[in-house]
């Protein structure tokens, strides 16, 4: 998966010493594109290796962001499948800030940052995942739920297999 998110506002306040409070625009690029690993190729010039390299990464995933996600069935009877384990992985990640009341500390604390937004973006990333998940799982209980009241009332007592084979008649003629 690839990220551009570009001109994104951002607040900054610390309450701990030290005190650091900020405001700015940044551009936030996971993954890059295709192209731009291309042209990083490119830009090697004959270098071989390095276009090998490129190509790559392109293929095995390593560029961008991964998700793992791992399902289970749902023990509670209500639901039909259980998120066991949802984790992402960025791979590449830029963060390119354009305004700021303090851009030096951007260039000073860049590493530091870098490490600290990889970590929160792949948390809440997972975590939208698998929200995502368990509402999907939860919508689709109810409308077979629904799907069930709807069968009872036009037949009660049947089962949908009786009903689709009442609808297709006999072809034994």
């Amino acid at each position: 998966m690839r990220v551009d998110a570009r001109n994104v506002v951002f607040y900054y306040n610390r309450k701990r010493f030290p005190k650091v409070a900020d405001v700015g625009i940044a551009d936030v690029v996971i993954g890059g594109d295709r192209a731009t690993t291309m042209s990083h190729a490119a830009e090697a010039g004959t270098d071989e290796a390095a276009k090998a390299h490129a190509r790559a990464q392109l293929a095995a995933g390593t560029v961008g962001m991964d998700i793992d996600l791992t399902l289970q069935p749902a023990r509670d009877p209500q639901r039909l499948v259980h998120v066991a384990e949802c984790t992402a992985t960025i791979h590449d990640l830029t963060l390119d800030v354009k305004r700021s009341r303090h851009p030096w500390m951007y260039t000073l604390l860049s590493p530091v940052l870098d490490r600290y937004l990889r970590a929160r973006l792949e948390q809440a990333t997972a975590d939208m995942v698998a929200g995502a998940v368990e509402r999907l799982d939860r919508v689709v209980e109810q409308a077979m739920a629904q799907g069930k009241a709807m069968q009872e009332q036009m037949h009660p007592g049947a089962t949908i297999a009786a009903a689709l084979s009442s609808v297709g008649g006999s072809r034994e003629e």
